[in-house]
């Protein structure tokens, strides 16, 4: 998506060039975040996940770790499903989780 607002994708013309381009060379990779709440101040992350798909849009390599917040995921786990005890137990410190990613 962030190749969509690239004024360089605009430059080359169609707006999905730059990937299909990227998904021949098998260069997609797709991440998402889980977190404690959804204010990007002042919550925390506490999942990285992703994915590196071929050109068939099939998952080649995987990654995912899970990070120990210094708060509280609070209401958060009703939509991730992490608890606090999850994450104080299969969390990695932060540093150690982004190093990892």
């Amino acid at each position: 998506m962030a190749d969509l607002v690239d004024p360089i994708t605009h430059q080359v013309g169609d707006p999905y060039s730059l990937l299909l381009r990227a998904l021949k060379l098998e260069a997609v990779i797709i991440f998402d975040v889980e977190s404690t709440g959804v204010n990007t101040t002042t919550d925390e992350i506490i999942q990285i996940a992703v994915i590196k798909i071929n050109e068939k849009g099939e998952v080649v390599d995987s990654f995912e770790v899970f990070l120990k917040p210094f708060q509280p995921v609070g209401t958060s786990e009703q939509v991730h499903g992490f608890s606090d005890a999850f994450l104080q137990t299969e969390g990695l410190e932060p540093v150690k989780a982004f190093d990892s990613f």
